[in-house]
């Protein structure tokens, strides 16, 4: 089985995914990494790199293909990724498709506690790294990944611990699985 963990930063996306991972005993994978990478190695802020990005979509499309290539040949996967939810409905790779969500004050508090710094700066930063990659993810793909229809599981970790977000996101793997 193939899961797809996406959203936008701060939802709690990447601690779920690596949970999951960790309880389903699969492998994790994470573009958020790679992409944080990218940056770092060119010497540049994610917001300075997501503006470069959107003016050279070859580094989307890189990153994309090393996630697709990945997604391609997985089994028993959890692929923690912006898009990958996207890129497995747009290539119709079989997967559940799990989005997380949360309220853009709690996910500048999450992201302001993680890296230290001041909630009001980091909830202007992550706004306009949100407004890039949307920009870019619609002129790319034709796709806003926030889109619900795409995905089999959809939740708001507004108000909700870790661990109430990860158990909703397992029952409801398992409600599917018994389904197909």
């Amino acid at each position: 089985m193939i899961l797809t963990v996406s959203g936008p930063p701060g939802s709690g996306k990447s601690t779920v995914a690596k949970i999951l991972a960790d309880k389903l005993q699969y492998r994790y994978f994470s573009a958020g990494e790679i992409f944080r990478e990218c940056a770092k190695a060119r010497g540049l802020s994610l917001e300075d790199f997501g503006t470069l990005a959107e003016n050279d979509w070859s580094i989307d499309r890189e990153l994309d293909a090393k996630l697709l290539a990945e997604m391609q040949n997985a089994e028993n996967v959890v692929f923690d990724a912006r898009l990958a939810g996207v890129l497995a409905h747009v290539h119709g790779i079989s997967a559940i498709k799990v989005y997380i969500t949360a309220g853009v004050d709690e996910r500048a508090r999450r992201i302001a506690q993680r890296e230290g710094k001041d909630v009001s700066i980091v909830r202007e930063e992550m706004l306009t790294r949100e407004q890039s990659e949307s920009r870019r993810y619609r002129e790319i793909y034709g796709y806003d990944p926030s889109v619900r229809e795409i995905y089999d599981v959809y939740i708001d970790s507004t108000t909700l611990s870790v661990e109430q977000v990860v158990s909703a996101i397992l029952e409801r793997i398992s409600r599917f699985q018994s389904v197909t």
